[in-house]
C-alpha cells in the first residue's frame, strides 16, 4: 500500500468521516476535513510531502478513475505570500483528501 493511501484510510479511520462528509468536501465544503488532513501534514518531512503530492491526479488523466486534485482543491495554486513548503502542504493535502473519496466509495471505508 502507497503511503498517501495509508494515511487517507489511517485519517478516515480515526477522525469517523463517513463518504457523505467527503461527498460533501468535494462539494464545496472542505473545512473540518481540510483542516483535519492539514494537521496531519503539517507534521510531515518535505520528502513525504512530495511524495504524497505526487499521487495526486489531473483532472481528465487518461486512464484515471479516480479524484483528481482539482475536483478537490478548484483554486488557484500560487499566491504571492504562499512558501514552496506552505503550497506542497497544499498539494498534499489536496492528494490525501482526493485519495480519502476514493477510499470512502469503496464498502469497507464506506461503512466504516
Amino acid at each position: 500500500m502507497d503511503i498517501t493511501t495509508a494515511l487517507a484510510r489511517q485519517i478516515l479511520t480515526e477522525s469517523n468521516f463517513t463518504a457523505g462528509d467527503v461527498e460533501s468536501s468535494l462539494q464545496g465544503a472542505l473545512g473540518p476535513i481540510w483542516d483535519r488532513v492539514y494537521s496531519e501534514v503539517v507534521d510531515l518531512e518535505p520528502s513525504v510531502l512530495g511524495i504524497v503530492a505526487a499521487t495526486g491526479r489531473a483532472f481528465g488523466e487518461q486512464g484515471s478513475t479516480g479524484v483528481s486534485l482539482y475536483q478537490v482543491h478548484r483554486a488557484s495554486w500560487l499566491d504571492k505570500r504562499d512558501s514552496g513548503l506552505t503550497l506542497l502542504r497544499d498539494l498534499a493535502t489536496t492528494a490525501l483528501v482526493a485519495r480519502m473519496a476514493d477510499l470512502a466509495k469503496e464498502p469497507i471505508a464506506a461503512s466504516s
